[in-house]
């Protein structure tokens, strides 16, 4: 929390310590009957004191000044008092840009304390709440991997920070064979088991440091990472046929790759790997 806005605070603290004033009314109450009771009663005494001694026109500006600075309290008791309110809005504020909530340490259980500890609560089970729908949104739900742009932000973060640290990166680009005569045969309910059948298998194979992306339709994304090249092998999940059932043949997969030790741009090494899996098509 920002130092001018615990100053703030301070006030309110203060008058909170004392049980008469634990309400929020109480707290405005003694600061008007401070502001405008303590003046009357020094003008009170300025003038029996001063009537004889002190000219009319300087009782005149004694008044005046004791007047103005009683107002001056006034405002600055009120102005301290809604500090709570301020930090309320403050937090508003933060949950609406992204920011981090501020901390505000409100005392006691008057309105200003309990509308402060109700908006910071709210407005940390929004953020914990749109936490996990952004994570959702950015996984596919059928399979769990990495969507589209979500993967494609993380599978370049994830290879500067791979060549940064001197490993080679590794992408595989894999699609189902015949997967519209899939889909046009067996349906959706086959293709979506087909479908959800390999992206764990990709996932797992590719090993633990590897960014996994469902890229669209029936094709997989897979980013490796790894010292001397040295990468987890997938052949065995390409090889590894599915059989649907009442299908003629078994539904495989087709995989390109390409890998570089030399820093490359995302973009690049994708299309290096696509262009493989082109040319491993053609040969079939």
């Amino acid at each position: 929390m920002p130092p001018h806005a615990s100053r703030a605070l301070g006030f309110y603290r203060l008058l909170a310590s004392f049980s008469l004033l634990a309400g929020y009314r109480a707290k405005f109450v003694a600061v008007i009957v401070v502001a405008f009771a303590v003046p009357i009663a020094v003008a009170w005494v300025t003038i029996t004191l001063g009537v004889g001694r002190l000219s009319v026109l300087a009782l005149i500006i004694v008044f005046t000044f004791i007047c103005v600075a009683g107002c001056a309290f006034a405002v600055w008791g009120v102005s301290r008092l809604l500090a709570p309110l301020d930090g309320a809005l403050d937090v508003l504020e933060a949950y609406v840009d992204g920011d981090p909530p501020p901390r505000i340490d409100t005392q006691g259980t008057d309105a200003a304390a309990q509308i402060v500890r109700g908006i910071t609560s709210l407005a940390s089970r929004a953020r914990s709440h749109d936490d996990e729908r952004r994570k959702d949104s950015e996984r596919d739900p059928l399979t769990g991997l990495w969507g589209r742009m979500a993967g494609r932000k993380q599978a370049k973060a994830f290879m500067e920070d791979a060549f940064r640290r001197g490993r080679a990166v590794r992408i595989l680009v894999a699609d189902i064979d015949r997967f519209a005569e899939l889909n046009a045969e067996q349906g959706f309910i086959a293709c979506d088991l087909v479908l959800k059948t390999y992206g764990t298998r990709l996932a797992k194979g590719a090993g633990d440091d590897s960014v996994a992306i469902r890229w669209d339709g029936d094709r997989f994304v897979v980013v490796q990472a790894a010292l001397d090249a040295d990468f987890p092998d997938v052949d065995d999940v390409v090889a590894r046929a599915i059989i649907v059932k009442g299908q003629g043949s078994p539904v495989m997969l087709s995989l390109g790759a390409a890998q570089s030790a030399d820093s490359v741009s995302y973009d690049q090494l994708l299309g290096r790997a696509e262009a493989a899996l082109r040319a491993e098509r053609a040969e079939d």
